[in-house]
């Protein structure tokens, strides 16, 4: 294991940031998409993020102000933190034995880092045991230590506070880092965020996309980035919604909106669809209902004018239109029939053929890839474990709020989460590739699912 500066960086943020604020300081580190705490030698160069590096020294913190106990009471029966450890349990045994079991008989796309040549990670090659068991295993395992961690240290009296404080922090971190990477693009200056991007990653920073320069922040590549954005854009808009630091999270959504857009990454835009498809169901609903939805008015009025002025240049300069069509024909029109396109649809036929062919079980977590989150899961842990990954998900998005509102203050950052979440599902459901869905939704869905039972129990007697 070698460390790199950001291993000190990560030592200094734990020192500086004690308690509480370590949630804080977590969010932030989730930025670092393209950085490198350690390398791993031993499994082929691979990189911890800073984010995962700082994951012991969470749960330092964790155990000191809440012991085991609190971390255990996450995991007990009908808590969401049950139906994840039954899921990271699932998805580990089948790491270790499935590859073992199928070993020859299924045709896979390998993603090992330690022996896979260029023309095995375009080809099938037969099912076996790949270091890639090892590193999606570890990351599962570090996506519970996640969750149990910042469900434990949000039981604090200021925890939902600083959780909130850390999705402020790292939004505007990622504005200004976007802001600098397009300065460095569209000025011709040299990258001062290469010293960031220090992982062992495949840096795949694209030619320009109709004739725009492709936004990648802190990120090894443009999807990256724009998935990251999507996450942030669904937390600060939300909080804008229900009026929490309304000045600050409105302007956040709007500049990280931009900056989604000017990545020009076809999974961010067809995400942002989705999530906003999704955000005007849900209001809608919430509008038969008899009940106003936050902000409603000023959202629809805001939509209504957008439409009307577009609508009103479409009629007047249908020219002007022109290279708007020609470049969202690119992006998002024609990218099926891209060199790209056709082969992220081999690779879903390929797992999909795998969920067949080891009847259901999955090819084991970590032995194979595909471009679909939904895909993903069935080949690697099959009906079982996308089962389990089903009820988690429900268990905290469709969480309701208590009758007595005594968590008025924490609402908010609750709802802010969810809604982060389920924008990183939605970007993951078009183009995600493996398990692991990052340290930030993990720490999204503890904050999603609220205070706990005996949270509220103890406000009640204490009020």
């Amino acid at each position: 294991m070698i460390p790199t500066y950001f291993a000190a960086l990560v030592l200094l943020s734990a020192w500086w940031a004690r308690g509480t604020r370590q949630l804080s300081m977590l969010l932030f580190w989730t930025l670092f998409g393209g950085s490198a705490a350690f390398i791993l030698p031993v499994l082929g160069g691979a990189s911890l993020s800073p984010a995962v590096s700082f994951l012991p020294l969470l749960l330092l913190t964790a155990l000191r102000k809440g012991g085991t106990s609190r971390l255990t009471r996450e995991m007990s029966d009908g808590q969401p933190g049950f139906w994840l450890l039954m899921l990271i349990l699932w998805g580990v045994v089948g790491a270790i034995f499935i590859p073992r079991m199928l070993a020859g008989d299924i045709d896979v796309l390998t993603i090992d880092r330690l022996t896979s040549s260029a023309d095995d990670l375009l080809l099938p090659t037969p099912l076996r045991p790949v270091s890639s068991n090892i590193s999606q295993a570890a990351y599962a395992l570090g996506s519970l230590l996640t969750f149990a961690c910042v469900r434990s240290l949000l039981q604090e009296k200021d925890g939902y506070e600083q959780f909130g404080a850390g999705i402020m922090l790292t939004a505007w971190a990622n504005v200004v880092a976007g802001l600098i990477n397009m300065v460095e693009l569209y000025g011709g200056l040299p990258s001062m965020l290469e010293y960031v991007r220090n992982g062992s990653y495949a840096m795949l920073n694209s030619d320009p996309m109709g004739g725009l320069q492709r936004l990648y922040g802190t990120f090894p590549e443009s999807s990256a980035f724009a998935g990251f954005c999507l996450g942030i854009f669904a937390a600060t808009l939300t909080l804008w919604r229900h009026g929490w630091h309304a000045r600050q999270t409105g302007w956040l959504a709007l500049i990280t909106l931009l900056l989604l857009l000017l990545s020009t990454s076809t999974t961010g835009y067809v995400g942002l669809m989705g999530y906003l498809c999704v955000v005007l169901m849900l209001d809608g609903m919430t509008m038969l209902s008899g009940r106003s939805p936050s902000r409603w008015g000023t959202m629809s009025a805001v939509a209504a004018m957008i439409i009307m002025v577009i609508s009103l240049l479409m009629l007047v300069s249908p020219a002007v239109f022109e290279p708007v069509i020609s470049f969202f024909n690119l992006t998002l029109f024609d990218k099926m029939e891209s060199q790209s396109g056709v082969e992220r649809g081999s690779w879903n036929q390929q797992a999909w053929s795998n969920f067949l062919e080891s009847y259901g079980l999955g090819v084991g977590l970590g032995s194979t890839r595909a471009s679909s989150y939904p895909l993903v899961l069935l080949s690697n842990l099959g009906v079982i474990g996308t089962l389990l990954f089903v009820i988690f998900t429900l268990s905290f998005l469709g969480r309701s709020r208590p009758k007595d509102r005594s968590d008025s203050e924490i609402w908010p950052i609750a709802v802010a989460s969810r809604h982060a979440a389920a924008s990183i599902l939605i970007g993951s459901a078009i183009a995600g590739t493996v398990f692991d869905l990052g340290i930030g939704f993990y720490a999204f869905a503890a904050a999603a699912c609220g205070m706990s039972v005996q949270h509220h129990k103890k406000a009640r007697l204490t009020s």
